[in-house]
């Protein structure tokens, strides 16, 4: 679980981060999901992932952040947690 607080500084629109994820239960391809707390001001449109890469044991996941929101990765068949 990775939670981003704060707001969009001035001028920026969109955001793409790199996780690198480890220890997850399963060689599957890991689901992520994504809880937005706020909507308005454009924080809820940003929400584009792309396909996880797998890096020998753990997993690269690119994905669009904005603040307010809460990101989840899970193995495939997972339990939210």
């Amino acid at each position: 679980m990775l939670p981003a607080g704060g707001a969009w500084p001035v001028g920026v629109v969109s955001s793409w981060v790199t996780l690198r994820v480890g220890g997850l239960a399963s060689d599957a391809e890991p689901v992520v999901r994504q809880e937005c707390h706020r909507t308005e001001g454009g924080y809820g449109a940003h929400v584009d992932v792309q396909t996880p890469v797998r890096d020998g044991d753990e997993w690269l996941v690119t994905l669009q952040l904005a603040p307010a929101r809460t990101v989840h990765v899970l193995p495939q068949g997972g339990a939210r947690g």
